[in-house]
C-alpha cells in the first residue's frame, strides 16, 4: 500500500501530454468518466474515442499542500494544451515524464524514506480535530482513512497513541522525546492500575472537583518518581467521564469504566 495520499498525474493523447491534474483516490479517472471539466475528454468519450486518453500517476505525496505545489510546478514546464494558462502551449512526449518519477523538480519538498515525524503528528490532529466535527459521512470516512495512513507511517506514532490521547500531540509540541516519556509514564501508571486508582479514590457515578482530583494524581505521581505533570486527560486512561460544575467550580462526573 502506498503511503503517500495525493498525488500527480499527466494524461496524454497519442503520447502527447494534453493536461496535467492533482489528486487523491479515484480523481485521476474524469477523463474517461464523461464527466470531466475538460470538454473535449467528454466529447472523445461519447465519440467511443477514450481508448486514445491514457491517464498515469507518476508522483505521490504525502499532503494536499505539495501536490498542488509540484502540479503548478508541472504545468508550468509542461504547458499542456488542456490546462487553463495564459501562455504559449508546448507539445510533450509522455516519454519525458519518466525521468520525474524519480526525480522532483523541486527540492523542498521531495519525499524521503524517513517521514517527517512532527509533520504527521500535525497533520493527524488536524484529522482528528475535523473528525470530531461537523462532516459529512464521505468527509469522514476520506479523514479517517488518511489518518489510519499516517499511523501505517510511523510505527512510533502508532505506539504512543495506543496509550496516549491525540490530544497530547499537540501538549508535547510533537516532539518525539516528550512523547516517549509521557507513553512510557502512561505505561507505568496503566501497570500500577489497582494502586493508582486506590490513591485518587475515584468512583463511577460520583464528580470530583478538578483541582482536587489532579492534585491528588500528581502526589501519586511525585512519590513514585513518575516525572509528569498531572491533568484531567490522564483519566482517559481508565474512565469516561464528562464536565460538570459543583457549586460553580470546575468538576468531572466519572461516568464509567474502560
Amino acid at each position: 500500500m502506498n503511503k503517500q495520499h495525493f498525488y500527480v498525474y499527466c494524461v496524454s493523447i497519442d503520447n502527447v501530454i494534453v493536461y496535467i491534474g492533482k489528486g487523491t483516490k479515484s480523481r485521476y479517472k474524469h477523463p474517461t468518466s464523461g464527466r470531466s471539466s475538460v470538454l473535449e475528454f467528454n466529447r472523445m468519450y461519447f465519440s467511443n474515442e477514450s481508448d486514445k486518453i491514457k491517464t498515469e500517476v507518476f508522483q505521490w505525496f504525502f499532503t494536499d499542500k505539495e501536490a498542488v505545489e509540484a502540479e503548478a510546478k508541472f504545468i508550468e514546464l509542461f504547458k499542456p494544451i488542456y490546462n487553463q494558462i495564459d501562455s504559449e502551449r508546448k507539445s510533450i512526449n509522455v516519454k519525458e515524464l519518466e525521468r520525474y518519477k524519480t526525480q522532483r523538480i523541486y527540492s523542498t519538498n521531495r519525499i524521503t524514506t524517513k517521514p517527517n515525524f512532527k509533520k504527521l503528528c500535525q497533520e493527524y490532529t488536524i484529522l482528528q480535530d475535523k473528525m470530531n466535527a461537523n462532516c459529512t459521512q464521505q468527509e469522514y470516512d476520506e479523514y479517517r482513512c488518511r489518518r489510519d495512513e499516517i499511523l501505517l507511517c510511523s510505527d512510533d506514532l502508532s505506539r504512543y497513541l495506543s496509550v496516549l490521547s491525540y490530544d497530547r500531540l499537540t501538549a508535547n509540541g510533537y516532539n518525539k522525546q516528550r512523547l516517549e516519556k509521557e507513553y512510557n509514564n502512561q505505561v507505568i501508571i496503566a501497570r500500577k492500575k489497582d494502586e493508582f486508582l486506590s490513591f485518587i479514590a475515584v468512583s463511577v457515578g460520583s464528580s470530583y472537583i478538578v483541582r482536587e482530583i489532579v492534585d491528588n494524581m500528581q502526589s501519586y505521581y511525585d512519590n513514585n518518581g513518575i516525572v509528569k505533570k498531572a491533568s484531567t486527560s490522564d483519566l482517559n486512561l481508565f474512565f469516561d467521564y464528562k464536565k460538570t460544575t459543583i457549586n460553580g467550580i470546575a468538576a468531572i462526573k466519572i461516568l464509567g469504566m474502560k
